[in-house]
């Protein structure tokens, strides 16, 4: 703002102050990874975080702090996290925090909260201004109990049934069973969670032996998988005993025809 005064012998007077006003404190803006990231919520792979705060005043304290499953731990400046500032007079004041993945290496649930004080003496948080930085690392694959079911079993049954339960820290995302290639079953989240994880799936007979394959797959993309090879059907031991009569006979007519032909030898002597 730009006053001046002049008198009736000609004395000017100018004077030029310069401020803001600054009533709402900082705003805070993310980038695209880390949007993706606290849209996802769950990941097995974090990224580094990174956050700009932007004051119409230069901020005179700041610090960062990190919850991880109830333990709060304020992260070093230089070490944990790095700040750009940008405060040129006159202009709105931007600071861009990179935060890095390694302080997110533990599994858990971690919120971050970038605490701030300006010289309008506003103080601030991105929580209280709706810009949670909230999410969870997971990196443990979900778990497949099955039951009913062993790699290279032979089920004399026209249909074998079997038990399997998906397990994880939350509700898994999906489940599959494939038979042969070929997807036989998809189970989605609501799906799993309606049915407690536990599925029964039947297995009918063949004329070869079947390759089942179970997946699993958690929200951070961690992945489980069991694969079965078994043979099913009801004409096992009559295909064995016919095979084995089969053989019997080969045999028996090879010694026949062996003792035959000793026999027509002998006589000739």
């Amino acid at each position: 703002m730009t006053a001046s005064a002049a008198d009736d012998a000609g004395n000017t007077a100018k004077q030029q102050i310069v401020f803001s006003v600054n009533r709402n404190g900082s705003a805070y803006e993310f980038d695209e990874v880390t949007k993706q990231l606290l849209a996802d919520v769950y990941t097995n792979d974090p990224p580094d975080l990174v956050v700009r705060e932007v004051n119409a005043d230069t901020l005179v304290f700041r610090e960062i702090t990190c919850s991880t499953d109830g333990t709060i731990i304020r992260l070093k400046e230089g070490e944990d996290y790095t700040v750009k500032a940008e405060e040129i007079p006159g202009q709105w004041k931007q600071y861009m925090y990179t935060i890095s993945r390694r302080c997110f290496e533990r599994e858990g649930m971690y919120c971050v909260y970038i605490y701030s004080e300006d010289r309008a003496d506003n103080t601030m948080t991105n929580a209280v201004k709706s810009k949670k930085i909230e999410f969870v690392v997971d990196r443990t694959p979900p778990s497949l109990i099955v039951s009913d079911l062993e790699n290279g079993a032979v089920y004399e049954e026209e249909t074998h049934w079997f038990t399997f339960v998906v397990k994880d820290r939350t509700v898994p995302v999906c489940a599959s069973v494939v038979i042969d290639g070929h997807t036989e079953a998809l189970y989605h989240r609501e799906m799993i969670d309606e049915a407690d994880g536990e599925f029964l799936i039947p297995l009918e007979a063949g004329k070869n032996k079947q390759k089942i394959t179970l997946t699993a797959e958690d929200e951070a993309g961690n992945r489980c998988a069991k694969t079965y090879e078994v043979f099913i059907g009801r004409e096992i031991k009559k295909d064995f005993v016919n095979k084995f009569i089969f053989t019997g006979l080969c045999i028996g007519f090879l010694c026949v025809s062996t003792g035959t032909v000793i026999f027509h030898k002998y006589r000739k002597h």
